[in-house]
């Protein structure tokens, strides 16, 4: 974990087992991977949205498959923390098909 990214968690008092699941990298590259499993036969992206709809239905198949995060119950202080420093006006806001 690079410095600047531990002084931030560090800053929003996250420690114990949820520190220790953001300090690898290893769950995002999980995700990524089965992300590229599930789509690797798309030969042709025609846009964005069909790139959305690919990516919802893979997170979609893949979530049967995630266990627990470790740290899980520090979850609703680490949100309470990032909401405490992002403006609600910055929040952008997706439409759902």
């Amino acid at each position: 974990m690079s410095l600047k990214l531990r002084e931030w968690v560090t800053t929003l008092g996250i420690d114990g087992a949820l520190y220790k699941t953001l300090h690898s990298t290893n769950p995002i590259e999980n995700l990524n991977g089965l992300i590229a499993h599930y789509t690797h036969d798309v030969k042709r992206w025609k846009d964005g949205h069909m790139l959305l709809r690919w990516i919802g239905s893979a997170l979609h198949e893949a979530a049967g498959g995630f266990r627990c995060v470790r740290g899980f119950p520090e979850m609703k202080r680490l949100v309470r923390a990032l909401m405490q420093r992002v403006q609600p006006d910055s929040l952008v806001q997706l439409k759902v098909a």
